[in-house]
């Protein structure tokens, strides 16, 4: 069973975790991010620090850069 186990952070984005990077990284507000990807903006920012805390990232910034490094972006 432990052979088989992974760690969490390996495992990859689910669809909506794709879109919501995306549309972090592509618009300037978390309003438009938030149309762009169809659900609220307090979804959006809820989904925003997941990812964030799943990088280890204190930053947006720090967040991109380190979903780049991983290959989502």
């Amino acid at each position: 069973m432990w052979a088989r186990a992974r760690d969490l952070d390996d495992l990859p984005l689910s669809p909506v975790e794709q879109h919501v990077l995306h549309a972090l990284t592509s618009h300037d507000t978390d309003e438009t991010a938030a149309r762009s990807a169809g659900m609220s903006v307090r979804k959006f920012r809820a989904h925003v620090a997941d990812l964030m805390a799943r990088l280890g990232a204190a930053t947006r910034f720090q967040a991109a850069l380190r979903a780049k490094e991983r290959g989502w972006l």
